[in-house]
């Protein structure tokens, strides 16, 4: 048999409306509902609902959105329907952003705008012997030229174009097609998304923000299914790690970190997501940054090397020193007043907490310590520079602010300096996590490009 490509998905044009005839439900309520819907150049959905009779089961479909709580706000409601077409459409997900009543002399209607968490198309589709694929649009990505290369899970391309009207539109796309036919296609569609997860993680990371991926098509099994998320639009930084025409090197080490992780490691996605949440204050950037930091050292530290003592022998220890503690505020505020003993009393019910910090490593020691671990190269930065980042991020976290009120800012380290430090930290730990080696951007001093690891290394 011939091997061929997967046929357009596109029976309709979804980025014009299509009209679709169905149903939606809620909590055993099945209204009828008929509505058009397309994908916008963001990759979100439209909606057009007709108006629905005003019967009394599509009058239950309405929420008052003023006078509710916000569960009610909040609920979720079911559409099926299908397309002329033959195209379905299904979601379990759609909230409504507004209902109303039209009415006139002789009928009356119930309005709906529809939101959306996520939503389904599907269609049978004779793929003859080609291959299971997927294929995602990337909203903000920017990367030329295309980057192509193979796993083990198939062949992976990325492309993206510079967004000239705003990250907030598709403007790129990442592919993954099996190398052949695939037996148990879902086992091989777990291990497709985990790849494209990883290669996604590792390039918003290069661009220092989330790429959005609002749309996925896949092609297997006899379906074409798209699957539509709605998701918030990335904020661009002018800060990446990787220009843009420099994409090939970390994407293959994207590619080899897949298969065969330089380093044992937990939770680098959510370390990644720390890093590139968008920010408008310098103080949301710090914090950003020294939390990814932490994420990094609180999932990949065994318990041995977070805390000071082993947790039984400390819990012994802790017990003897509440014990003491006990009783020399038992003895010294014997004759206390009455408000004084209440806040004894609270104290000695807070102490458990307090003791256990006793026993963790500060943040400084954990960082260093993983640092060590994972011989992540720090050469150039002052540990008493990375401490002092740390110190500040915490005044920010735990009393708001960070220059002290009445000392001159120049007498003080600028929170900028504190933040390109940490950056600086966060994009080493990353770049050793994925074996990375090459040229990298850095902020410190001034935009340069740096190799990677440090030449004195």
């Amino acid at each position: 048999m011939s091997r061929r490509s997967p046929p357009s998905s596109e029976a309709e044009d979804l980025t014009q409306f299509v009209s679709f005839k169905g149903t939606i439900t809620r909590d055993g309520l099945v209204v009828p509902i008929r509505f058009r819907v397309r994908f916008g150049l963001d990759g979100e959905l439209r909606f057009r609902v007709n108006p629905i009779p005003a019967t009394s089961e599509a009058l239950q479909l309405r929420v008052d959105l003023v006078g509710c709580d916000k569960a009610a706000k909040m609920q979720r409601y079911t559409i099926t329907a299908v397309s002329a077409a033959g195209t379905r459409f299904e979601s379990n997900s759609v909230i409504l952003k507004r209902t109303g009543i039209r009415a006139t002399p002789t009928s009356a209607h119930v309005t709906l705008d529809l939101g959306y968490s996520q939503a389904e198309f599907s269609r049978p589709q004779d793929n003859g012997d080609a291959p299971p694929k997927l294929r995602w649009a990337l909203r903000g990505f920017e990367a030329w030229p295309g980057l192509s290369g193979s796993t083990a899970v198939g062949t992976i391309r990325m492309a993206g174009n510079y967004p000239s009207k705003g990250t907030d539109r598709i403007s790129g796309v990442t592919s993954i097609e099996a190398h052949g036919p695939i037996a148990d296609t879902t086992a091989w569609l777990g291990d497709a998304e985990r790849l494209f997860h990883h290669v996604h993680d590792c390039m918003s990371f290069a661009m220092a923000y989330q790429v959005g991926y609002p749309v996925r098509d896949a092609w297997l099994d006899g379906m074409w299914r798209r699957t539509a998320v709605s998701q918030s639009s990335p904020r661009r930084s002018h800060q990446h790690v990787h220009h843009p025409m420099r994409m090939q090197e970390i994407f293959k080490a994207a590619l080899e970190s897949f298969e065969a992780p330089p380093v044992a490691i937990q939770h680098l996605g959510y370390a990644i997501e720390w890093m590139t949440l968008p920010a408008t204050y310098t103080e949301h950037r710090l914090t950003n940054l020294v939390t990814a930091l932490e994420n990094l050292a609180n999932s990949n530290l065994p318990n041995s090397l977070q805390l000071y003592l082993p947790r039984k022998r400390f819990d012994a220890f802790a017990k003897r020193a509440r014990e003491f503690v006990g009783a020399d505020l038992s003895a010294t505020f014997a004759d206390a007043a009455e408000e004084q003993l209440a806040s004894i009393v609270a104290m000695r019910e807070a102490l458990p907490a307090k003791l256990q910090d006793l026993n963790r490593r500060p943040l400084f020691e954990r960082i260093m310590i993983l640092a060590d671990q994972w011989k992540v190269p720090l050469e150039g930065i002052n540990p008493l520079d990375i401490g002092a980042a740390i110190k500040a991020r915490n005044s920010i976290v735990h009393r708001g602010y960070y220059y002290e009120p009445g000392e001159a800012a120049a007498d003080q380290v600028d929170l900028w300096e504190h933040v390109q430090t940490m950056r600086e930290v966060a994009v080493r730990f990353v770049l050793t996590i994925i074996g990375y080696r090459g040229l990298y951007l850095s902020f410190r001093g001034g935009q340069q490009d740096v190799a990677f690891p440090p030449s004195s290394a």
